[in-house]
């Protein structure tokens, strides 16, 4: 959604005339975030997944210049560049962002797959005008940085680029550049943005979107007595352990967070599923379209028989599939719209 600016009221009137028609002008600033948090993780999605849901907190950085005005973006989202080992050049494709950091990496990889070997600038098609550029030389670390950018100074939203991540003692930094329309965006937003984006970086929680949470007791009895506990685990009439989940109360907001779960047990071989889906993108649709309002997503068997809208089932005995039940079990603890 575009919302437009009430202009004559707006408190930035002034500030933006100056900067838009006396002294049209851009301007950059290069920090060192503090990213020893990310230690494990895959930097590049993470950071990419952290700068948009800092940006969809702070309109600033969601200004535009379009057909239909002046205004700002409900939501963004990252367009980023991957590079072509094969060629030594790079592409710029574009993913949806998701709230979910598991959901959206799942979309990430699946996109960074399909397109990575393109020798095209822009393979990916219907690139939204609601996202901003993002790139990485992850080659030299560097403490300026500068785009120049030529045309007639309307483009209003920010541009990213991170550098080589570098040891500060017990830290690990990453420099980024932030390039911004002084028009809507002044150093105290940026500032702002640094901030939050520090405290989302330091709250980093991979598997539960990004929020740090105490394990309830009832989540850790959970995990440590999964395979004692029906209907979490049951038997086959061959007498072999299987590995289930039954989610009774969820709903299609977390069908892409149950979709990624599941797609990465099945990538490795823990799970398999049960539907005639194939890709990941099939799956998490088929969950949604399966899931009325109102009306819960079953995702088990029950006595060898399908119940509910659907069913994804780890038929390995062992912790490793286990473990993704618990995640899952473990995400709708804290989920604002389901329980277990």
């Amino acid at each position: 959604m575009f919302t437009l600016i009430d202009f004559e009221n707006w408190e930035r009137k002034e500030h933006y005339l100056h900067f838009y028609n006396d002294v049209r002008c851009s301007y950059s600033t290069c920090v060192n975030i503090d990213i020893s948090n990310l230690n494990g993780q895959r930097l590049y999605p993470a950071m990419l997944w952290l700068l948009t849901q800092t940006i969809n907190e702070m309109p600033e950085f969601r200004t535009a210049l379009t057909e239909k005005g002046l205004g700002y973006f409900s939501e963004m989202h990252p367009a980023y560049t991957i590079f072509n080992q094969g060629q030594k050049t790079f592409s710029g494709i574009w993913t949806a962002y998701k709230s979910n950091y598991t959901a959206f990496l799942s979309s990430y990889e699946a996109d960074v797959a399909k397109y990575s070997s393109s020798e095209k600038y822009d393979p990916k098609p219907e690139r939204p005008v609601n996202s901003f550029d993002v790139s990485m030389i992850p080659w030299f670390s560097f403490t300026a940085f500068n785009l120049q950018v030529f045309g007639d100074g309307s483009y209003l939203l920010p541009i990213f680029t991170m550098g080589k991540a570098f040891d500060a003692g017990t830290k690990k930094m990453l420099p980024l550049a932030i390039q911004v329309h002084h028009a809507v965006c002044d150093g105290y937003h940026i500032g702002r943005f640094i901030e939050l984006l520090q405290e989302k970086i330091n709250d980093f929680d991979s598997s539960f979107n990004s929020t740090s949470y105490e394990i309830s007791a009832t989540a850790k009895e959970r995990m440590y007595e999964m395979t004692d506990k029906a209907p979490w685990v049951f038997s086959d009439m061959s007498g072999n352990c299987s590995n289930t989940i039954s989610l009774c109360e969820a709903t299609k907001e977390d069908a892409p967070f149950i979709a990624s779960v599941y797609n990465q047990a099945i990538l490795a071989g823990n799970c398999t599923c049960d539907t005639k889906t194939v890709t990941s993108e099939m799956r998490e649709k088929w969950i949604c379209q399966h899931a009325a309002d109102g009306y819960p997503v079953y995702l088990c068997l029950e006595n060898g028989m399908p119940v509910g809208y659907g069913y994804l089932t780890a038929y390995r005995q062992g912790r490793e599939a286990v473990n993704h039940v618990a995640e899952v079990s473990y995400y709708l603890d804290f989920s604002a719209h389901g329980r277990h």
